[in-house]
């Protein structure tokens, strides 16, 4: 028989206000709670106090910020020391950030086997200008090929683990009727995520629900302005029970993307039935099947978009076909389980 692996994730996500809680987050946890059921799970992340909680199968260890200088979102805690110690495998989900930096450290320091997944996020401030962590680690765990591609330098083992989505969460409800004429965008808003395009380009007789919270103030002017006299609602950040009710009612979501953004938001669409008109960028094509999930189109290209979202708006029953292919796909492809299985096998080598 196996002997069980003790594995510890570890996310510097610190859960109090000003703190950012996005798809890197999610996908910590999701990746937590399905490899618990399958080997003693930990997640080290954060919390205004110091303490221990379990959740199922998963224990949470959330340690307590002491360098006030490393901030809210790149916090460093010593109390996870002990706990990364009883590990037999350490897997840091965030690069270039103080508590990836201590614990591949302690990993190499103690023999342990370290992986490394980049959910992007990365801050500044961290050892690596230092020490060539990278060469710390036993393998790479990207989350997709195109992000295997962008770390092409890494001469350790790679896996390619992929990504996944609570199918059971996030699904299509049939007796819910769909919109024809409603788009929606989900996601963390900042420049690099193009909804500044998405506004310019929303064609007439189209609406659009924009959910999440803006990063820069500046830029929220900027896009609310452009909204103006359109049919568009800024609903700020919602409950995930919100955010799969908008999926439902929408002809499909949007992810004008001009950085490598959207990975998990677009697996979310598809698992409600929403198909997702995505740039063809980054890892979104390796998720979007063009005319058969949603519609790809060329990054930066607001004309490109607008035609992409007026045929969805003259076609809203090819758009109600791809809602089941999205469903198919996602029950398919993006399931936790299939995630962990993955990682199971690449830390045991």
């Amino acid at each position: 028989m196996t002997t069980p692996l003790r594995v510890g994730l570890v996310m510097p996500t610190y859960f109090e206000a000003g703190s950012v809680l996005a798809g890197g987050e999610r996908y910590a946890y999701e990746l937590a709670r399905a490899l618990a059921p399958l080997t003693p799970t930990t997640l080290f992340t954060f919390a205004p106090v110091a303490r221990k909680v379990s959740i199922g199968d998963l224990t949470i260890d959330y340690g307590r910020i002491v360098s006030s200088r490393a901030g809210s979102l790149n916090p460093i805690a010593w109390s996870h020391l002990r706990g990364l110690s009883k590990c037999d495998v350490i897997h840091c989900l965030q690069p270039r950030t103080y508590v990836t930096d201590l614990a591949m450290l302690v990993g190499k320091m103690l023999g342990k086997r370290t992986f490394l997944t980049d959910l992007s996020g990365a801050q500044a401030k961290s050892l690596a200008r230092f020490i060539p962590m990278r060469n710390l680690m036993t393998g790479f765990l990207p989350i997709s090929e195109y992000n295997r591609q962008q770390n092409a330098d890494i001469t350790r083992p790679v896996t390619v683990i992929g990504g996944g989505v609570d199918t059971d969460a996030f699904s299509p409800d049939p007796s819910v009727p769909r919109a024809r004429d409603l788009f929606c965008y989900v996601g963390r808003i900042f420049e690099g995520k193009g909804l500044h395009l998405l506004i310019e380009a929303l064609p007439p007789g189209a609406r659009l629900d924009v959910i999440g919270g803006f990063s820069d103030d500046d830029y929220r002017s900027r896009v609310e302005k452009m909204a103006a006299g359109k049919a568009v609602r800024f609903l700020g950040k919602l409950s995930d029970a919100d955010v799969v009710a908008k999926y439902r009612e929408s002809l499909a979501s949007v992810l004008p993307s001009l950085v490598d953004t959207g990975f998990t938001s677009s697996m979310e669409s598809m698992a409600c039935g929403a198909p997702v008109i995505g740039t063809r960028l980054g890892s979104l094509p390796e998720v979007i099947a063009e005319g058969r999930t949603g519609l790809l189109i060329p990054p930066n290209d607001v004309g490109a978009l607008r035609s992409a979202l007026g045929r969805a708006l003259a076609h809203p029953d090819v758009l109600a076909e791809m809602a089941g292919e999205c469903r198919t796909e996602a029950l398919a492809r993006f399931t936790w389980t299939t995630v962990a299985e993955r990682c199971l096998r690449a830390y045991r080598g």
